[in-house]
């Protein structure tokens, strides 16, 4: 006979309560009556075949008057346990929030590259060149396989667009300047 899903459930419940007030050295036995129902408990049925369930409860190194550190009987004392965990996190995220914010802080700010300098900047020029007269890039990429890297100028309250310088080899092999909203 197929057991419904439910009973499953029930008994496995029936088993985690007799787990959980019994005493750490309790004998557990399971059983089958005559409907095929699994049952579990400390003294079986005399008339049933039973078979004794390898319980592997460990006593914490932290115990104390019969009850494991951090564990709540009352309503109240896991509202404690739960608000003082709540507390914790939200410490741990305001502290990251506040070091994020302190390592935005010392970035430098993006500098930009105004249209007059832009058009100074042709192809063909060295990356020597382009950095007196643009200054360092607010962001550099590289691209290993084609062995070229692109320096970023980002937007500024003054100037809004992007502009992106390609060299490849030492020179400028490509421009580009996007206006960003």
């Amino acid at each position: 006979m197929r057991r419904q899903p439910h009973q499953e459930g029930v008994a496995l419940l029936a088993a985690l309560a007799l787990l959980a007030t019994g005493t750490l050295h309790a004998q557990v036995y399971k059983w089958t009556d005559d409907k095929g129902r699994v049952h579990y408990g400390e003294k079986p049925p005399a008339d049933r075949r039973s078979k004794q369930m390898e319980m592997n409860r460990e006593v914490p190194p932290n115990r104390q008057d019969g009850k494991a550190a951090g564990e709540c009987a009352t309503i109240r004392c896991q509202y404690e346990r739960l608000r003082n965990d709540r507390m914790v996190d939200d410490a741990e995220r305001r502290a990251e929030r506040e070091a994020n914010a302190k390592r935005a802080a010392l970035q430098p700010s993006a500098r930009g590259m105004t249209f007059d300098v832009f058009a100074r900047i042709d192809r063909g020029m060295t990356e020597g060149e382009v950095m007196l007269r643009a200054g360092p890039p607010d962001y550099e990429a590289t691209d290993a396989y084609r062995v070229a890297k692109t320096w970023f100028y980002y937007p500024t309250s003054s100037d809004p667009f992007t502009t992106s310088v390609t060299i490849r080899s030492g020179r400028v092999f490509e421009l580009d300047r996007v206006r960003k909203f």
